[in-house]
């Protein structure tokens, strides 16, 4: 994290919190902003340090957060923040592409989208790219649910009866996101766990680019999310104080340029 970037590493204090300096030395000028200062919070932690001025950002803030932020000006913006559902391919019974569809066929999603993000969210389509990408394709026609055809699929791949477990970690909407998930599967006969973690344990209890549960191929079946920082009037100033979610520590002050307090997302099926 040091070396050519706009802030360097002054001090780590693990879960009590990261401090960055400006790099005097960076090569696009010094920053305007003297410091950073992370602070390590739960969801409603972050949201109440944001409404009551004790941080500037909040990265990563959940629907009923980001709501709880509309008595001031929002801004509600589209970006390519999704939120994913992601299978093992190395594995059984992901391995066979008729199992694939037929989850994907299982899906209700704008049920998904609606249910868990109001009328701030896009239906995804197993796309990982968003769809407001020019090099998104956006010929694929519209995945809907459909299942007769998911039945049909699991009976032709000798894959009916399944028990699967889907995995996440306490954070924003996912629990909620993998239940629901797992209720759209069991109409086709899939019997689905949902299998919650502690940021730390789905982590390991580390960041900065070490390998998780999924990564370390622990999981088969995982829901999860892509990430943006909600803002609540940031001024140019000497100092920004920001929030993390625990596991997780990334440089995402590169997103101060959002110009108000709330980014909505959308959830991507991706397969």
């Amino acid at each position: 994290m040091n070396g050519t970037g706009p802030f360097r590493l002054k001090e780590n204090r693990g879960q009590a919190g990261y401090s960055f300096v400006a790099n005097d030395t960076y090569w696009g000028g010094k920053p305007s902003i003297d410091a950073v200062e992370f602070t390590v919070l739960d969801d409603n932690a972050r949201v109440a340090a944001l409404r009551g001025g004790q941080i500037d950002i909040a990265v990563q803030i959940d629907y009923a957060g980001a709501r709880q932020l509309q008595s001031g000006q929002v801004l509600a913006i589209g970006t390519s923040n999704h939120r994913y559902l992601n299978m093992n391919v190395k594995k059984a019974p992901f391995k066979d592409p008729r199992v694939r569809e037929a989850i994907a066929l299982a899906l209700n999603r704008p049920a998904l989208a609606s249910g868990l993000w109001g009328k701030y969210a896009q239906v995804g389509n197993d796309n990982p790219m968003w769809s407001g990408y020019p090099f998104t394709d956006k010929t694929l026609p519209q995945r809907k649910q459909d299942l007769a055809k998911a039945k049909s699929l699991l009976q032709a791949a000798n894959a009916t009866n399944l028990k699967l477990t889907l995995t996440c970690y306490r954070a924003f909407e996912m629990p909620a996101y993998a239940q629901r998930v797992a209720s759209d599967l069991k109409k086709i006969g899939i019997d689905c766990k949902v299998k919650i973690y502690t940021s730390a344990q789905y982590f390991d209890g580390v960041s900065f680019g070490a390998k998780g549960k999924l990564d370390g191929g622990d999981a088969d079946f995982v829901v999860g999310y892509d990430g943006r920082a909600f803002v609540k009037d940031l001024k140019r100033a000497n100092k920004v104080t920001m929030s993390l979610e625990k596991g997780e520590c990334h440089a995402s002050f590169v997103y101060v340029a959002v110009s108000d307090r709330q980014v909505v997302i959308g959830p991507v099926s991706c397969l």
